[in-house]
């Protein structure tokens, strides 16, 4: 290790870690013999919090202690009330710059050496990444691969974004020749990416994170007019914002009476990020309105008709689609991996073609004159929901997962 460090230039960063892995070793057969320990990883504690803290509850109900390396902000405190140990990352989120990278690594590295885990859980395409390299030579750890989705890398087109494509293809397939591995995808598209079929004993396609039904109660078409059509993402361009308020303004134009409503937060750090000036110049003409951050989505799908998630972005499993199905709306989204797992078209929403701002338009004026067909599919997505996408059946099957690996650990003892 210190000869790498050496050679990588980042000799305190390598130290620091070496040092921290020293220190811990003593207290590593102590914390094994207090019972089974599960380790995650996460880039942000919100992202953590919002869709997979349902995770870390499950598995402390199965008798796992949970530990959480994340970057540490204002969710600190409920994390800390929910009796994880916690490891923070620093640094700027998303930096692809290699002393970066390798400092994740280390503090990922240190983190499995002071909280001794059974298994670590990396969550999202980077952690999944950055921590199968932290665990290079720790074959007493068994990992759990969740990708999550495959994001704005897979959905640009940019000779870089070809190229890194190439890379994570390749290192993804040199990572799963490890033993002790489970895989958690959310669509078979991109489990296929990496040349994962089905069939593969190792592989759990989940229902994305999982929501809790009686939290998103499903409810009946709000009816009355205008006829409103909810976008719940971040502000991102590949999330459909820009397309929506146009296929929103091509169907007002042709007389339909209908709303777009934005909910979301900018991302000012993401270069993908709609700014505040644009939102708000958008939301000055008639028939648009952004909310901004909205905490009660419930609330959202009270209200709103119709779900509209127009993306280009490389989804897993949008969770704005899954809340909006589980509070019983049709769905008009893009024909593309993830999004088409939870909108059948014709029966819970329509898909539309990536990147058509007409047939969205039509989508929109279809589904804003036709009520009983909205109930319908209202009905229908609320079922579909109910078949693999309710929080308990997704952490009934992220529970078997990390047991199934405690029984191949055994049987490898």
């Amino acid at each position: 290790m210190q000869a790498l460090s050496r050679r990588a230039g980042i000799d305190p960063v390598y130290t620091l870690a070496h040092d921290q892995e020293m220190s811990s070793s003593l207290k590593s057969d102590e914390k094994k013999a207090n019972g089974r320990r599960l380790l995650y990883v996460v880039t942000e504690d919100w992202f953590f919090v919002s869709h997979f803290i349902g995770f870390a509850r499950a598995a402390q109900r199965d008798g796992f202690a949970v530990g959480l390396v994340t970057r540490l902000g204002k969710h600190r405190a409920v994390l800390e009330a929910e009796g994880f140990e916690l490891f923070p990352l620093e640094g700027g989120r998303g930096s692809v710059a290699p002393g970066a990278a390798l400092q994740e690594v280390a503090a990922i590295r240190a983190a499995m050496a002071a909280f001794s885990p059974d298994i670590v859980h990396l969550i999202a395409l980077r952690p999944v990444l950055l921590g199968a390299l932290a665990a290079v030579g720790r074959r007493d750890v068994a990992l759990v691969l969740a990708p999550t989705g495959l994001g704005y890398l897979w959905a640009s087109q940019s000779g870089k974004a070809r190229l890194l494509r190439q890379v994570v293809r390749f290192t993804m397939r040199a990572i799963l020749r490890r033993p002790k591995l489970a895989l958690l995808f959310e669509n078979r598209d991109d489990a296929a990416e990496f040349g994962l079929t089905i069939d593969d004993p190792r592989l759990t396609l989940l229902g994305g994170a999982g929501v809790d039904g009686d939290a998103f109660p499903a409810r009946p078409d709000p009816g009355g007019s205008p006829v409103r059509f909810g976008l719940v993402a971040r502000m991102l361009r590949s999330k459909g914002g820009p397309l929506a308020i146009e296929a929103i303004r091509r169907a007002r134009t042709g007389g339909a009476d209908v709303q777009l409503d934005l909910f979301g937060a900018t991302d000012p750090a993401n270069a993908d990020s709609m700014t505040e000036s644009e939102l708000h110049a958008a939301s000055s003409e008639p028939g648009i309105v952004w909310h901004g951050r909205v905490d009660d989505l419930s609330s959202v799908w009270r209200d709103v008709h119709v779900a509209l998630l127009p993306t280009s972005y490389r989804e897993g499993l949008p969770r704005a689609l899954l809340e909006a199905a589980a509070s019983g709306r049709p769905i008009i989204t893009t024909d593309s991996p993830g999004c088409r797992e939870i909108a059948l078209d014709g029966r819970t929403g329509i898909l539309v073609p990536s990147g058509d701002v007409a047939a969205t338009a039509i989508a929109i004026t279809r589904l804003a004159a036709d009520a009983a067909l909205r109930q319908m599919m209202g009905v229908a997505s609320r079922a579909h929901f109910e078949t693999r996408f309710t929080a308990q059946i997704v952490e009934r099957d992220v529970v078997r997962a990390y047991r199934s690996l405690l029984q191949e650990q055994s049987a490898d003892g």
